[in-house]
């Protein structure tokens, strides 16, 4: 069976949250490897790594709704895209850092 059009998104979507589920049972362990950090601040750290785009999500969810109802929601959806992609490895990588 080749995986075309409507078929590939699903399988991507899967391998993508599998992969994703290693990254949460394994991201306090490396970041009490990289960091000087006790065990207590490195589980806060990884708390706030992955609890803070959940709560911005719920922060900017109404701002969100609003913009894309009064103007084009092309724009804001490249932008929300960039922003998804961008702000989680930055803020990790400070995480890390110490900073």
């Amino acid at each position: 069976m080749r995986l075309t059009g409507p078929h590939i998104l699903p399988v991507a979507m899967l391998f993508g949250t599998f992969a994703w589920s290693f990254v949460y049972v394994s991201l306090p362990f490396h970041i009490r490897a990289m960091s000087p950090l006790d065990a207590t601040a490195a589980l806060t750290w990884t708390g706030w790594i992955f609890g803070s785009p959940n709560l911005a999500t719920v922060v900017v969810a109404p701002v969100w709704g609003r913009l894309a109802w009064t103007s084009p929601l092309l724009l804001y959806l490249v932008l929300a895209a960039i922003g998804v992609a961008c702000v989680p490895v930055v803020r990790m990588g400070r995480a890390v850092a110490g900073a």
